[in-house]
C-alpha cells in the first residue's frame, strides 16, 4: 500500500470514529444525561470563582474556619455557542444547587432569566420561556456545592496537627474523569476544550494554586481578611484538567519555575530524593519536547491522598508517602517513587498538553507517558540497566496478569468503567506495544512522529487513529512500511503465542500458534553464527542452527520454541558466550520457560518438560545482571507458595535445585565481592541472593548472617536498612545456639528495642523454641503493662512464632497444650487457633488432634 492509499484508508477510519463514536465505544448502557449532545450548544470560555465557606448559604457573613467548613461557594461566566433554536440548556453538575436563577446575555445586552430548573443524577436543566436563537451568549450561575468527606471526587480537604500543635491544612480538587461536574456546572466532557479564567477567594494567610501562574490578587470587602487570587487565562484544556489547591503549606523552590509544596518540607532530607528526580525528570523533557511552554509547574505532597497522585496542567498532587524515600529504604522504594515522579511529569506532554477525546483512547498518552517518563529516569539514576528492568518488569507484570484478566484497552461503556480506569492496570500492556513500534520503524523514526503529533495536536482532545495515521506516514517516509494489522497487538484480549518450526538443519518457519486473526511482527533473530550482529528483519523464513527471538526487545507474547531448540538454546546459554544474548532477552527465556512448565500443572499441550526446564535455568548460576533474574525470582516466590505444602520428596528436590542456582552468583557478589559495578541494580540482585539463598539454608549464607547479628550486637549502626535487618536478625538468628540467642534477646529487652522481638522468633534450635520462646512469650511483664509498643510487639512474636513452627507437629503439639499460657491476653483462643490453623499444611496434624 503506497503512501496515498494509507492516508486515504486511515482519514476513512478516522471520519467513521468521529461519526460512530468509534467501534469501541458502544454508549448504549450510558444514561443520556451523563454524555451531552454537541448538537446544540458548546462552551468557548469559562470564567469561574470559587469562595470556601462553613456556614449555610443563606447567612449574611460566611466565615472561613479550617476545622469545620464543609462548603464552597462560586460564580461562573461561560461564553457559549447555541447552534440550533432551543428552550432549554443543559450542563453536567453533581450536588451543585444555584443559589439564584440562571442568566443569559447576549451580545447586544438582552437578557434572559432561567424560568424554573431541573436536576438528574448527572445534568442540570435550565429552561427559559424564550426561544434562544443560534449565536453567543454569556452564561452567569451563581451555586454552591458541598466538600467531600469520603473521598469521591470533588473538593476534598486535608487537616493535620503536628507535635508542636501547628495545623497545616489543605483543600483541594479530586478529579480523575468526571470530577469536574462537582466542582462547577460546566460541559464535562473529554472532546471539549476551552479555556478558563480562574480566581480563587481565599484566607490571607494561605496560598492558593491553579494550572497557571498567578496574575495578581484582589482584597475582598467583607470582614474575613481573605484574598482573592487570580490567574492567567489557561490554554484550552478539558474540565478533567481542572486543579485547584488552597493551602497553608510551606514550598520549597527547585527552579525558578518548579516548586514542591509539602507540609513539612524542612524535615532532614524527607523530600530530598524527590527534589532531585523532579529537577531531573523535568529538565530532560523540557529538553526533548521543546513545544512545550509552560510557565509553572506546582508539585503537591498530600497526606491521605485518595489517589496515588493525579498530573493536571501546571499542578500535580501526590499522596505524601508516594514522595518519600530515605537513604536506608529498599532500593526497590526509590525506583518507586522515581517512576511515579517522571509518569506525572511526563504527563504534562501526553494527558494534559495533548488528551484523549473519549475515555477509551486514554491508554494511549498514559502509555507514552510511561514510556519516556521511564527513560528520563535512565537520566536521573544515571543507570541505563534501569530500562532493561522496566521493559522486563513490563512484560512480566503484563504477561502474567493477562492470563486472568482482559489486557486490552478498556471499552467505556457505563459510568463505573469509566470511574474504575485508574484502579486497574489495564494499559499496562500498551508502552510493549509502543515499544515494539519503536523497534519496527527504528527510535529515530518513532521519535520523530511523537514530534509531530505533538506540533500538530497541542491542546486539543484527539482519537488513537490521529496518531496511527502520524506514526504510518512517518514510518513511510523513513522507508518503514507498518499495516494496520499491528493495530491487534492493542485490540485484542490476550496475549498470543508464537512458534518456531525448524525445516531441516539451515531454515525454519516463524508463524502464530493461536487463534488470534493476523498480527504484524518484525522481530529480530539471532543464529548462533550471527550473536555478534544485530539485525531487524520482517521475513518468517531464516537461516541458522539455532534461533533465538527478540533480541533488545520485548515483543507482548509468549515464545514456543521447539524441545530441539529449547535444547540449544540452554546450551548455548550455560556456556561463557551467555552475555551475547541480551538480558532483556535472558529474561525472556526464563519466563517463557517458567511459564511453560508451571502449564504442566494445568495440562496445557505447550507444557515444558521439567528437565528441559532446569537445563535451562541451570544457566543462571553464572548469571550476575539483576534484570535476567527478575523472572526467576518471581518462580522463587511462586514455589514458595507450594513448596510449604508438599510432604514429598519433589518439594526437597525443588529447594535442593533452586538452592544450587544461588551457590554461584553467593559466591561471585557476596564472598569473593568481585568488582561489578555497584549501582542500584546490583544492590537489588544482592539483597534477593542473600535473602533466598539463607531461605532455602545455604549454610554460608546462614554464618554470614550470624556474624552480620553479631556485629551489630557490637555496632547497632551498622545495619539500618529494614531489608538487611530482616536478613541479619532473622537468618542470623536461624540457626545460632542458646548463647547468642540469649545475647540478641538481652540486649534488645534492655534497650526496649521491642520492634525487633518477633525476630527471636526465627531460631529453629528445638530447645530455644520449646523451652525459651514460651517464657518470652509468657514474660509476667506482658500481663501487666500498658505501653502499646510492649503489647504489639509480643503480638507479633507470637504471630511470627506461629507461622514459623505451627508446621512442625512436635511444636504444634505443644502450642496447643499451652495456648492460653502463651498466647498474649490481648488476642482471644478463637483468634489464636485461626492463626494457628492458618499457618498449619497438614491435614495430618489437624486430625490427630482433635480434643483441641
Amino acid at each position: 500500500m503506497n503512501l496515498k492509499n494509507i492516508r486515504s484508508a486511515l482519514m476513512f477510519i478516522i471520519a467513521i470514529t468521529t461519526i460512530t463514536g468509534g467501534k469501541s465505544q458502544n454508549n448504549f448502557n450510558i444514561s443520556s444525561d451523563f454524555r451531552l449532545s454537541m448538537n446544540y450548544t458548546v462552551p468557548m470560555h469559562y470564567s469561574v470563582k470559587l469562595a470556601f465557606i462553613n456556614t449555610k448559604m443563606n447567612d449574611s457573613k460566611p466565615s472561613f474556619i479550617m476545622d469545620k467548613y464543609n462548603y464552597f461557594y462560586g460564580d461562573s461566566n461561560v461564553i457559549i455557542n447555541i447552534f440550533q433554536p432551543i428552550q432549554n440548556i443543559t450542563l453536567h453538575a453533581i450536588n451543585i444547587h444555584l443559589s439564584d436563577e440562571a442568566k443569559l446575555i447576549k451580545k447586544n445586552g438582552l437578557i434572559y432569566k432561567s424560568a424554573y430548573t431541573t436536576s438528574t443524577t448527572n445534568s442540570l436543566d435550565l429552561f427559559f420561556n424564550d426561544t434562544l436563537f443560534p449565536g453567543l451568549y454569556k452564561l452567569k450561575l451563581e451555586f454552591y456545592g458541598q466538600i467531600s468527606h469520603n473521598n469521591s471526587e470533588g473538593f476534598f480537604r486535608n487537616i493535620h496537627v503536628n507535635e508542636q500543635g501547628n495545623t497545616a491544612w489543605l483543600i483541594a480538587t479530586h478529579i480523575q474523569t468526571i470530577g469536574a461536574r462537582r466542582i462547577f456546572p460546566c460541559w464535562d466532557d473529554p472532546q471539549i476544550r476551552t479555556t478558563f479564567d480562574i480566581s480563587i477567594q481565599h484566607p490571607s494567610n494561605s496560598v492558593a494554586l491553579s494550572n497557571m501562574p498567578t496574575q495578581g490578587y484582589g482584597v475582598t470587602n467583607d470582614n474575613n481578611n481573605d484574598t482573592t487570587t487570580y490567574f492567567f487565562t489557561t490554554p484550552p484544556l478539558s474540565t478533567y484538567h481542572i486543579a485547584i489547591a488552597v493551602t497553608n503549606y510551606n514550598y520549597t523552590r527547585i527552579n525558578s519555575d518548579v516548586s514542591l509544596w509539602c507540609r513539612e518540607c524542612d524535615r532532614k532530607n524527607t523530600f530530598k530524593f524527590a527534589k532531585r528526580v523532579i529537577e531531573t525528570v523535568t529538565s530532560h523533557l523540557e529538553s526533548e519536547f521543546k513545544d512545550l511552554d509552560n510557565r509553572q509547574l506546582d508539585h503537591v505532597a498530600i497526606p491521605n491522598f485518595p489517589e496515588d497522585s493525579t498530573s493536571k496542567w501546571g499542578l500535580i498532587f501526590y499522596r505524601e508517602e508516594n514522595l518519600i524515600y530515605n537513604e536506608q529504604d529498599p532500593i526497590m522504594r526509590k525506583i518507586e517513587v522515581a517512576r511515579l515522579i517522571a509518569h506525572k511529569i511526563a504527563y504534562q506532554w501526553f494527558g494534559n498538553a495533548i488528551s484523549s477525546s473519549r475515555w477509551s483512547f486514554f491508554w494511549l498518552h498514559d502509555g507514552l507517558a510511561t514510556l519516556f517518563g521511564e527513560e528520563a529516569i535512565v537520566k536521573t539514576l544515571n543507570n541505563s540497566e534501569i530500562l532493561d528492568f522496566f521493559i522486563v518488569q513490563n512484560q512480566y507484570e503484563s504477561l502474567h496478569l493477562d492470563d486472568y484478566f482482559k489486557m486490552n484497552p478498556p471499552l467505556m461503556n457505563n459510568l463505573s468503567e469509566i470511574n474504575s480506569l485508574f484502579s486497574f492496570p489495564c494499559c499496562i500492556k500498551v508502552p510493549i506495544v509502543l515499544r515494539m513500534l519503536k523497534n519496527a520503524i527504528t527510535d529515530k523514526a518513532f521519535r520523530s512522529g511523537i514530534h509531530t503529533y505533538l506540533h500538530q495536536h497541542m491542546f486539543k482532545s484527539v482519537t488513537f487513529y490521529e496518531f496511527w495515521l502520524i506514526q504510518v506516514v512517518t514510518a513511510e517516509s523513513y522507508g518503514y512500511h507498518i499495516t494496520d494489522k499491528f493495530l491487534n497487538w492493542i485490540l485484542y484480549e490476550h496475549y498470543p503465542f508464537l512458534k518456531w518450526t525448524q525445516n531441516g538443519s539451515f531454515y525454519g518457519e516463524l508463524a502464530q500458534a493461536s487463534d488470534f486473526s493476523t498480527l504484524h511482527y518484525g522481530q529480530s533473530y539471532k543464529t548462533r553464527q550471527t550473536l555478534e550482529r544485530h539485525a531487524s528483519i520482517f521475513a518468517l523464513v531464516i537461516q541458522g542452527d539455532m534461533i533465538i527471538i527478540d533480541i533488545q526487545q520485548a515483543g507482548y507474547y509468549r515464545f514456543e520454541y521447539s524441545d530441539e531448540n529449547w535444547h540449544k538454546i540452554a546450551h548455548y546459554l550455560n556456556s561463557s558466550e551467555y552475555k551475547n544474548v541480551s538480558a532483556i532477552n535472558r529474561a525472556k527465556i526464563i519466563d517463557d520457560a517458567c511459564y511453560f512448565t508451571i502449564a504442566r500443572k494445568f495440562n496445557i499441550r505447550r507444557a515444558m518438560d521439567i528437565l528441559t526446564f532446569w537445563k535451562i535455568t541451570n544457566y543462571l548460576r553464572q548469571e550476575t545482571n539483576y534484570v535476567a533474574w527478575y523472572p526467576m525470582f518471581k518462580m522463587f516466590e511462586y514455589l514458595s507458595t507450594l513448596i510449604p505444602f508438599s510432604e514429598h520428596t519433589i518439594g526437597t528436590f525443588i529447594k535442593q535445585k533452586l538452592k544450587e542456582l544461588l551457590v554461584g552468583p553467593f559466591e561471585i557478589l557476596i564472598v569473593s565481592s568481585e568488582h561489578l559495578p555497584e549501582n542500584d541494580l546490583t544492590i537489588c540482585l544482592k539483597q534477593e541472593i542473600f535473602k533466598w539463598a539463607c531461605t532455602l539454608r545455604h549454610s554460608p549464607c546462614l554464618e554470614m548472617a550470624q556474624r552480620k547479628l553479631l556485629m551489630h550486637y557490637k555496632n547497632p549502626a551498622s545495619i539500618n536498612s529494614p531489608e538487611w535487618k530482616e536478613w541479619a536478625f532473622c537468618k542470623g538468628l536461624l540457626k545460632a545456639n542458646i548463647s547468642v540467642w540469649n545475647i540478641v534477646k538481652y540486649r534488645w529487652m534492655k534497650n526496649k528495642q521491642y520492634e525487633l522481638l518477633p525476630y527471636l522468633a526465627c531460631t529453629r534450635d528445638p530447645s530455644i523454641i520449646l523451652e525459651y520462646l514460651p517464657y518470652v512469650l509468657w514474660n509476667p511483664m506482658t500481663y501487666e503493662t500498658q505501653d502499646t509498643a510492649i503489647i504489639r510487639s509480643y503480638i507479633n512474636i507470637f504471630h511470627t512464632f506461629v507461622a514459623k513452627h505451627a508446621n512442625n507437629y512436635f511444636i504444634f503439639t505443644n502450642v496447643l497444650l499451652n495456648l492460653k499460657r502463651i498466647k498474649p491476653k490481648e488476642i482471644s483462643i478463637i483468634v489464636a487457633l485461626t492463626d494457628i490453623i492458618n499457618h498449619v499444611y497438614s491435614e495430618k496434624h489437624l486430625n490427630e488432634n482433635p480434643r483441641h
